[in-house]
Formats: C-alpha cells, sequence, structure tokens
C-alpha cells in the first residue's frame, strides 16, 4: 500500500512538473499563458494534492465507507473566469492551443465571444462620447474683459440725483473721463454738508457728444444709440451699482440695491421679445431707471412684464394701423389690383342699407385719438388706449374699430362695407378708468381707549360736497359706472396711492423758507384748523396716539410770486411730499401716477372750439375754492399727510393737499363728474382745467333768455341752479358775474365776436 501511494504520489508531482516545463517552454518561460498555467500547478500543487491524497487513502483502507475512488487521471487544474477571459485573448489561446485540455476549448470561445461584444459596445459608446463634454470637465474661465474702473466724479454725480445716460458707461467712454477728466464738461453743485462737488456736465456732454473721436456720449433715446450698446452699457451700470451697495462695502456680497439693478438689466437684455420691441420699450426703461435713481423704487417682476406687454401693444397696434387697407397690390382675397370678379357688387360683405346715408364725423388718429391727421403723421407722444385682442382692434370696451375708416377718413375710392353695428368709426377718447386701491389699504390698528386718543380725529371726514346728491344725479343720468367709486370715496375718503405699512414715525425738517415767513406759516395752518381741514397742533406722541401709530412728515416750503408792479407779492404755502431719502422714500414715491387718470381741457383743445365757434356764442367762468382741499382722504392715510409747523408742532390733515400726486385725479374724479352731470343737465359745451370752469352759451331759436339779440337756453345763475344741490364751493371773487363775449381763462384772453 506504501508503494502504490508513493506512485501516486510520484505521478501526480511528475505530471505537474512536466506539464509545467512543458508550458515554459513554449512561451520562453515569460508568456502570460505560461503564468497563468504555472500559477494554478502551484496552487493545486499546496491545496488539492492533499485532499486528493487522504481521499485515495481512505478508499483503499474502507471502501464501503468511502466509495469514491481519485483517478490519478484526473485533471489537477482548476480555472477561474478571470483565467478563463485571459485565454480567451487570440495571441495567447493560439500560443498555448496545443497544451490546452479540449474541454476548455468551448468555454474559452465563449469568453471570446463576449469580449468582443463587451468591446464593441465600449465602442459605441466612446464614439458617442466623442460628441458631447463632460459638465464635470470644464474649467472656469474669469472674464476680466469690459472691467473698467470707474472715476470717483461718477459717484458723486449720481449721488447728486443726476441720472447718467447708458452711453457714459460704455467701457470706452469710462476710460476716456478717467483719463481725460480735464477735458470733460465739469460743474460744481451743493451737496449735503453745505460742500460743494465736482460733478459731471451731462447737459453739455451730450451736446458736444464726440472727444476726439475716442468717446461718444448720446442720450438714451438717440436713435444710434442699438441694442447691444445698451446690453453692454447696462452690465456695467450693474457693475457701478454694485460698489455702491452697502452691504457689498461692508461683507463683499451683494444685497438688495445690487440685486434690484441686475434683475433691471437682466430682464431687459433677456426678454425673447427685447431685440424686436427695442424702439417700443425704451422709453419706458429709461423711466422706470430714472424712478430706481431718484425714488430708489424696486420693481417687481409683474412691473417689468407688464411694460414689455404694453411694448408689445403699441407696436402691434401701430403696425396694424399703418397698413395700407386700400393697397394697390393685392386685396384681401388675394387678386392683384385691376382683376375682377364677376359679382363683386354683390358678394361684398357688410352691405348695410343705410351706408349709403352714413355721416362720417372727422378723422381721427387711432394712435392718440386726436382729430384732423391720420395715424401715420401723428407726432403725438402719449401712449396709445385702444386694445388689440384676437388680431381685432377694439375699443376699452370691446367695440371693433374700422381702421380703414380711421385711416383714409370719408375717402369713396375706399368706402367702408360695414354697419354701425359691426364697427365703430369715432376713435373717442375713452372713459376714465378709475381704479379700486382698496385692496392695498393697510389698516391701522383698531382704537385702543389705553393707547389711542381722539378717535374722531381719526375717522374724521372732511368735504363741502353732498355725497347723496352724487349719487342721485349719478344714477338719473345714468353716469355710476362711469363713477363707480365717486360715491364712497366721498363717503369715506380717497387714497392716495398703494402706500406700504410705515413702521417709524419719519420727520423731515421744513424748508429754511418756513423760518424766515413763520407768521405766514402760522397763519395758514390757523385758518386750516378754522375750517376743520386740519387739526392741531400735537406732539409726534399725541399724533401716533391720534393715528393709531407712526406718521411720516413732509416739508412745508413758503413760495412768493413776484407779480406786477403796483400788486402785493402773491405767497404760496406748499408742501413738498417727493421729499426723501435712501432710508425713508417720499410720498410720492409710492404713488403710481397710472393708478389714477384724468384730463384736463388745453388752451390748445379752446382755441379750436373759438376758431369754429358759431355767431353770437358767449362764456362765463367759475372758479372752485380750494379745490384740491374739497377731496377727503382716506383715514388709513392721513399719516402720509402730517406737516410741522414750529418745531415739534405737528397738524393732521384731513384733505388730499396739492403737491400730492394722485390729488389731480381724486380731485378730478369729482370734478369730471360735476362736468358730466351739468352736461346731462342741458348745460354745454363746458371746458375744464383744474379748479378753473369755462361755460358756453348758444343761441337758440326761442328763451326768455335774451343778450345782443340773440335767445340762449340758461344765464349764468339758473346754470348754476341745476347742480346746486352738490354743493359746489364756487370761489365768490373768481370768474365773470355772467355771460359775455370776452373772457380770461388759462390765463389767456378769448374774444368770442
Amino acid at each position: 500500500m506504501t508503494d502504490q501511494l508513493n506512485t501516486q504520489a510520484g505521478l501526480a508531482g511528475h505530471s505537474g512538473t512536466g506539464t509545467d516545463a512543458s508550458m515554459a517552454g513554449a512561451n520562453g518561460g515569460t508568456s502570460t499563458g505560461s503564468r497563468t498555467v504555472a500559477k494554478h500547478v502551484a496552487r493545486i500543487a499546496e491545496t488539492s494534492r492533499q485532499a486528493r491524497s487522504d481521499k485515495m487513502l481512505n478508499h483503499m483502507m474502507d471502501p464501503v465507507s468511502f466509495p469514491d475512488d481519485t483517478s490519478s487521471f484526473v485533471s489537477f487544474f482548476s480555472f477561474e473566469e478571470e483565467d478563463y477571459r485571459q485565454l480567451a485573448d487570440p495571441m495567447i489561446f493560439n500560443r498555448h492551443k496545443d497544451i490546452i485540455p479540449d474541454y476548455m476549448v468551448p468555454k474559452i470561445k465563449d469568453f471570446e465571444t463576449k469580449r468582443k461584444a463587451e468591446q464593441a459596445e465600449v465602442e459605441d459608446v466612446s464614439a458617442s462620447k466623442r460628441h458631447r463634454r463632460d459638465r464635470d470637465t470644464m474649467i472656469p474661465l474669469t472674464w476680466a474683459g469690459f472691467q473698467v474702473d470707474f472715476p470717483n466724479i461718477y459717484k458723486d454725480t449720481v449721488d447728486n440725483d443726476v441720472v447718467l445716460p447708458l452711453s457714459f458707461f460704455m467701457p470706452k467712454n469710462v476710460t476716456y473721463i478717467a483719463t481725460h477728466l480735464s477735458e470733460i464738461d465739469t460743474k460744481r453743485v451743493n451737496c449735503k454738508g453745505n460742500t460743494k462737488v465736482t460733478i459731471l456736465d451731462v447737459t453739455k456732454i451730450l451736446a458736444c457728444g464726440h472727444y476726439r473721436d475716442k468717446a461718444h456720449f448720446k442720450s438714451d433715446m438717440a436713435d444710434d444709440f442699438t441694442f447691444a450698446e445698451f446690453c453692454i452699457a447696462g452690465a456695467q451700470v450693474v457693475a457701478f451699482e454694485k460698489l455702491r451697495d452697502n452691504r457689498w462695502c461692508k461683507d463683499q456680497e451683494e444685497g438688495s440695491w445690487t440685486t434690484a439693478w441686475r434683475d433691471h438689466f437682466d430682464f431687459w437684455s433677456n426678454h425673447a421679445d427685447s431685440l424686436d420691441l427695442y424702439k417700443w420699450w425704451r422709453k419706458k426703461e429709461l423711466k422706470m431707471r430714472e424712478t430706481m435713481i431718484m425714488q430708489n423704487i424696486r420693481y417687481t417682476e409683474a412691473h417689468y412684464f407688464a411694460a414689455m406687454e404694453g411694448a408689445r401693444m403699441t407696436e402691434d397696434t401701430v403696425t396694424e394701423c399703418q397698413g395700407n387697407p386700400g393697397s394697390s397690390s393685392s386685396d384681401p382675397s388675394g387678386r392683384r389690383n385691376g382683376a375682377k370678379s364677376h359679382g363683386d357688387n354683390d358678394r361684398r360683405p357688410f352691405q348695410g342699407s343705410s351706408s349709403g346715408n352714413r355721416q362720417l364725423a372727422p378723422i381721427v388718429c387711432l394712435k392718440c385719438t386726436g382729430k384732423d391727421h391720420t395715424t401715420k403723421n401723428c407726432t403725438c407722444l402719449k401712449g396709445t388706449w385702444a386694445k388689440v385682442v384676437d388680431s381685432i382692434l377694439q375699443t376699452p370696451d370691446g367695440k371693433p374699430i374700422c381702421i380703414k375708416w380711421n385711416l383714409k377718413g370719408n375717402d369713396r375710392q375706399f368706402p367702408c362695407r360695414h354697419t354701425v353695428e359691426e364697427k365703430v368709426h369715432l376713435c373717442l377718447p375713452p372713459p376714465l378708468l378709475y381704479l379700486s386701491l382698496s385692496h392695498t389699504v393697510i389698516c391701522r390698528p383698531p382704537f385702543d381707549p389705553t393707547r389711542h386718543v381722539h378717535p374722531d380725529l381719526f375717522d374724521k371726514i372732511v368735504t363741502p360736497y353732498d355725497a347723496d346728491a352724487f349719487k342721485r344725479l349719478l344714477l338719473k343720468h345714468n353716469l355710476t359706472n362711469s363713477y363707480p367709486h365717486l360715491v364712497h370715496n366721498l363717503h369715506h375718503g380717497f387714497l392716495i396711492g398703494n402706500m406700504p405699512p410705515l413702521e417709524k414715525t419719519v420727520i423731515f425738517k421744513n424748508h429754511p423758507s418756513v423760518d424766515k415767513h413763520m407768521d405766514i406759516v402760522d397763519a395758514y395752518l390757523a385758518e386750516e384748523v378754522v375750517a376743520g381741514r386740519m387739526d392741531g397742533p400735537f406732539t409726534q406722541q399725541e399724533v401716533e396716539s391720534a393715528l393709531c401709530g407712526p406718521f411720516q412728515s413732509s416739508p412745508l416750503i413758503v413760495a412768493i410770486s413776484v407779480q406786477a408792479p403796483g400788486e402785493p407779492d402773491k405767497v404760496r404755502i406748499c408742501r413738498h411730499l417727493s421729499k426723501g431719502c435712501l432710508l425713508h422714500p417720499s410720498v410720492n414715491s409710492f404713488i403710481e401716477k397710472d393708478d389714477f387718470p384724468t384730463h384736463f381741457d388745453s388752451a390748445v383743445k379752446t382755441a379750436e372750439a373759438v376758431s369754429q365757434a358759431p355767431t353770437g356764442v358767449r362764456a362765463c367762468t367759475c372758479d372752485v375754492s380750494k379745490f384740491h382741499c374739497t377731496c377727503p382722504v382716506c383715514p388709513h392715510h392721513k399719516v402720509w399727510l402730517v406737516v410741522q409747523g414750529r418745531l415739534g408742532q405737528f397738524f393732521i390733515d384731513h384733505c388730499v393737499p396739492f403737491g400730492t400726486s394722485s390729488a389731480s385725479s381724486n380731485a378730478g374724479m369729482i370734478a369730471n363728474a360735476v362736468i358730466d352731470i351739468w352736461r346731462s343737465e342741458g348745460v354745454d359745451p363746458i371746458f375744464k382745467c383744474e379748479d378753473d370752469n369755462c361755460i358756453w352759451q348758444l343761441p337758440v331759436p326761442s328763451s326768455p333768455f335774451q343778450a345782443g339779440g340773440y335767445f340762449y337756453e340758461y344765464n349764468k345763475r339758473t346754470a348754476l341752479d341745476r347742480i346746486t344741490s352738490l354743493n359746489i364751493p364756487w370761489h365768490p371773487e373768481k370768474g365773470t358775474p355772467d355771460f359775455c363775449d370776452d373772457i380770461e381763462y388759462l390765463g389767456l384772453g378769448w374774444d368770442l365776436v
């Protein structure tokens, strides 16, 4: 048994050694395949030989218990998957195929097939990657272009509320000013602290324009100021304003100041329609930029999109209006001019039976609603009032407008083919759309007797008008929808704007002229208190208790106007409601003029009417006393209208004062309603401008009132009687005593003869 065991062991050792030697010789002793086989032979020698020997010994000693006999010819080699992968390499396989057992060949070929498939997949992925970049591999590059150093004179200029045109921020212009400041027009101005600083004289620089052909300064509205220049200059404005940002100067972090400017120029530079609508929005952008600089107002995203939408509407309207409805090149049916279709006259649409007798009014401009000129020849800078809905030009109340008639007028070559029910001709100015801002009111806390005093002062409404009479007459003449908020405002006060919360009391010092004329100021305040339009004087704490919180006091100014020789100077006490500072914006900065529409009859309109007046026409004038002071203010907005007389003496105003940006609209709402009611009562024509009213008297065939050989329907007394229930405070001294043919109106003399 011992000899047999030795023989088996020797055979095993001989087989392993011989195989190893054969493979080493086949590859020169250095190939990967040889090393692979040798590695496994060594492993077999260490692990498998002893196990097989033990198995054979057990079988020989007890065949019943150990029936498995290990054959001497069983392969001692055991290959793992990675070994098969290496042997599947064509070069290695060809070198050692003679010594590789046959049973291994199919498995090696399977690995070769799998290897080729994986290689093809890798090549496809590599090819696709060649067409794209891994974003993680991008190397950031710091852009140093167009970064300029702004000279100090830029900051001094802007700090003095000067709005620098964008061309001043073009890199070459900034560089030129920095290096050739002695050649640039400048001026000395007073600044805070009674010191003088040198700033850029923008007016003279723009007038000069070119400097040695190295710098070119132009206004923002210049025709040759391109959109590309706007984008370049806008980026520099952001960089400049960043240097003025308190947070950046302190912590090297962008604050809300920088963010506001970045948002502003990012919108106008990157909007999808910015380039196409550039000439239509640039004026609005300039106005918004001026407001940001002068009043520290930050616009919201809604403001910007509304501005862009307004530009788009203007562009669409003007483009449509400039089209030629009677074009000689083609007609809507696609036929060339001169081609004639049988039955054209029978098939034309909109043939109203009364079209031949239609009376056409004078031509009206679609753009500005002005008369006697076409849209093409319009030079008016007013915004458009019509709207485009589904490519149809409409009035604000939704009526389609006949573009052909407004462009051509009563042109028989291009007659209109529609009825008056289908489209309107005359583009009358739209009725004023008075907005309700009640949802914006920041209400003061309710009255608390433990903290607040004088509840009657907070709720006090002062107005001479009879609100119930307005309600009755508006309803009588079907005018309620034209003035939906008037009666409510007369009962509860007018809003002055979309005012924010007032967190702390803000007191601006009065103008130095007040100290020089304190007796005049005292008399003015006393008169207002006696009339009930103001209450005071109070201390700061008393005003805060009466108005249930903080307030803002704007400065008073005494303005003296020199009159004609022999006449005393005219003294006016003005409220400077546009006074503000960086931390505390002015009252007017929160008021959007577009929220408060109004209209007046200008001297030009009056002159046009006079030139076309019939023989025998006469006129009279009448003024409303204390026009703006007749308009009560909403109690929650009284906190913005406090004034200071002598130091520490404050007065609460119960009326909307002249100087508030919304004053003319609020008082104008009342005046416009008066005029409409008056006309509905039969007094017409009437012209109005603020508190001045001019009433005309036209000749009629027969009437009790006669003058100069003509009959008239009313005189001044009976005309005023028709609206006496409104309780209008007419000035007792201003205006003419009755109708005449020679009047003074708007500071001009009018001869009606």
